[in-house]
């Protein structure tokens, strides 16, 4: 086990860190009355030589208040997290207990603990955030005593990286402000409150406050929405007018009373034109709420207003100039072209139709998962990225198929992949599309930006629209539009049903169709189900088509000790681009044996596919490796890289036969 305290505890002190020394072990300080000492380099080093060499090294929260999300959900624990570098600042991560997580701050002016109220999550796991502070202190380097293991910091972001005054600086009323909206998060996930909150209370009304006007109040806002506005408002050029600055301070006043001092004082702080009259925010807080006669009642309803100014201003701005390209400048884009390479572009709209039961959702879901680990669709190259996959059909349903995915393919980390299983609207809810966008960009925050947003299915993510109206279609075109250019240029594809008349395409009015880049059509004929790839490719002429089946993957056994399983897509070939019909395909030597061994099992009768592989996987036949995985692995490339003209089908019980409209030569 590493020194930590003689190792570390000098540099850290060096970088501007008030270092103490942590019992082996445990979270406690080694020494005594630490929480009142005043960090010296030659304390830190006497401590070094005086028995503490071995401890762990841990701050002094005074001045170094730490975040410590204490959230046992990892989704929810990531969205946090990115929340506090969107709303805080950047930080660096430290991780004990995972999906736990700490992210440290400064601050020049030390104040008390702040603490959400205590949830009880989904699983009825204990979850609460607070911000830790004066009088406490949090272990830096150690050995977590649950895990015993070492405590990591991500993305080597770390104290020994990052020196004190490097840290996103924060007052007490930006943490508290985020501790409010963190208590609503947890709220609208439906997790069950246990106790109170530590937000100060409202200071009772004063009576010569302008007393008439006390019932204009905003009781139906809390105080935690309130300090929120104030804390996302700019302090820009619309203030540096005296009397707007003045009106916005008696309004948060009129709303907070002397709660909303230190929510002001930091509003202040965030003039963007240089310093906002030194002293004054303070002389002027004294004077809100005097009464003077004639002087007009401001009403926390202008911070609002001002509020929903911006907002609007920043919804314009989304709009920005009108982009136009002059015909001597254009340029071939060669790059970055595809998402999936001959299937899906960057930035397209997208619509994978077919029947019911046909198997739409496990084809999204598995392309989804091969776009977010980086791995090829049926042979074809992808631009790994972050996918967000909004299962408005399945809802919570879905998560057995994406743990049939993690199971199937052993993936024990995480990926940037997300899946929504809310009811959503995003036909009639501009907040729905909002909180999608919202999930979008925090996304982005911790994986890097998102490529891809998945609808599945258009009538479920959009109810009371009528798909047969040109209208209807109309909005659903343009949320899908809105959701591809403000998620940054994401592909955006809709999963819909097959009409009437397959072979005339989707359901529903053709202006979807016109407006789409790319679809593909998803049918089944028994148990071997069929992507075609180009159903329409807007701007490249490619008919592949890609063949799978769906394998059941065992999840388990439930409480009555019935097997609980799920599917996935077994990919079995790829036959881009066909041959034309009675042309000659010619075979490699692998693919040549494992046709010539299955001609010559059938002779003697049915031909399981574990008696071809078997046979197949002898020296000699498809390889000479001298290894038996290496000439399985060539076995099965063969088998899986088939022409169309000599595709062999797996059946449901195991056995073997070749395409009964082509021939056997």
């Amino acid at each position: 086990m590493p020194d930590y305290f003689k190792d570390l505890a000098l540099r850290l002190f060096d970088k501007g860190y008030p270092t103490i020394p942590i019992v082996p072990g445990d979270k406690r300080p080694a020494v005594e009355g630490w929480a009142d000492l005043k960090i010296t380099r030659s304390k830190v080093n006497g401590w070094q030589k005086n028995g503490h060499a071995k401890d762990g090294v841990g701050f002094q929260a005074a001045t170094l208040p730490l975040l410590d999300i204490d959230i046992h959900d990892r989704a929810r624990a990531s969205q946090i997290v990115a929340l506090a570098h969107k709303e805080l600042g950047p930080a660096p991560i430290r991780v004990g207990q995972f999906p736990k997580a700490g992210l440290p701050y400064r601050t020049r002016k030390p104040f008390s603990k702040i603490t959400s109220r205590e949830f009880v999550d989904g699983k009825g796991r204990k979850a609460q955030v607070e911000m830790m502070a004066e009088g406490q202190q949090w272990v830096a380097f150690h050995v977590h005593p649950d895990t015993h293991k070492p405590y990591r910091w991500l993305k080597d972001d770390s104290p020994l990286e990052r020196g004190y005054t490097e840290l996103t600086e924060i007052t007490e009323a930006k943490a508290k402000t985020f501790i409010a909206r963190c208590e609503e998060l947890m709220r609208g996930w439906g997790w069950q409150e246990k106790r109170s909150t530590t937000l100060p209370a409202r200071a009772p009304a004063d009576p010569d406050y302008i007393g008439r006007d006390q019932a204009d109040r905003m009781d139906d806002v809390s105080d935690e929405e309130f300090l929120r506005w104030v804390c996302e408002t700019r302090n820009d050029e619309r203030f540096a007018s005296r009397d707007v600055w003045t009106r916005y301070g008696m309004g948060i006043h009129h709303q907070l009373s002397e709660a909303g001092r230190d929510a002001w004082l930091d509003f202040c702080e965030r003039w963007e034109g240089g310093v906002q009259g030194i002293g004054l925010p303070e002389k002027a807080w004294e004077s809100f709420g005097k009464h003077v006669e004639g002087r007009e009642v401001v009403t926390g309803r202008f911070v609002k207003q001002m509020y929903d100014e911006q907002r609007a201003k920043k919804r314009k701005a989304k709009i920005g100039p009108l982009q136009y390209l002059d015909f001597d400048e254009a340029k071939p884009q060669l790059d970055n072209l595809s998402l999936i390479k001959g299937a899906i572009d960057r930035t397209a709209l997208h619509m994978a139709y077919g029947d019911s039961s046909v198997g739409k959702t496990f084809v999204m879901l598995h392309a989804a998962y091969c776009v977010a680990a980086g791995v090829p669709f049926f042979g074809r190259k992808v631009s790994q990225g972050a996918v967000l996959y909004i299962a408005a059909e399945a809802g919570p349903r879905i998560e057995n198929r994406v743990a049939a995915i993690r199971r199937k393919y052993s993936v024990h980390w995480s990926i940037p992949l997300r899946v929504v299983t809310s009811r959503i609207n995003l036909y009639a809810d501009e907040d729905n599309l909002e909180q999608i966008l919202e999930l979008a960009r925090e996304t982005a925050g911790i994986f890097g930006p998102v490529v891809w947003i998945i609808i599945d299915t258009l009538n479920r993510a959009m109810p009371g629209m009528n798909e047969n109206a040109s209208e209807d279609m109309g909005v659903a075109i343009e949320r899908m539009e809105r959701l591809r250019e403000e998620a940054g240029g994401a592909t955006v594809t809709c999963v819909h049903h097959s009409g009437k008349d397959a072979s005339r395409g989707s359901r529903g009015h053709g202006s979807m169709h016109n407006a789409l880049d790319q679809e593909w059509a998803i049918t089944r004929d028994d148990d071997i189900r069929t992507i075609n790839l180009g159903s329409k490719q807007r701007d490249a002429a490619d008919d592949s088509a890609a063949t799978f089946k769906l394998d059941v993957v065992k999840l388990g056994f439930d409480a009555d000790g019935d097997e609980v399983s799920s599917c996935v897509i077994e990919e079995l070939n790829d036959t881009a681009p066909r041959p034309a019909s009675g042309a000659a395909t010619k075979l490699s030597d692998a693919q040549k044996g494992v046709v010539d061994t299955f001609n010559r099992l059938q002779n003697d009768g049915n031909v399981t596919f574990a008696q071809l592989r078997k046979a197949c996987s002898e020296p000699g036949v498809v390889s000479n490796a001298g290894k038996h995985r290496y000439r399985l692995d060539a076995f099965l490339r063969a088998f899986r890289s088939l022409p169309e003209r000599f595709y062999i089908h797996e059946h449901s019980d195991g056995t073997l036969s070749r395409h009964p409209e082509l021939d056997t030569e």
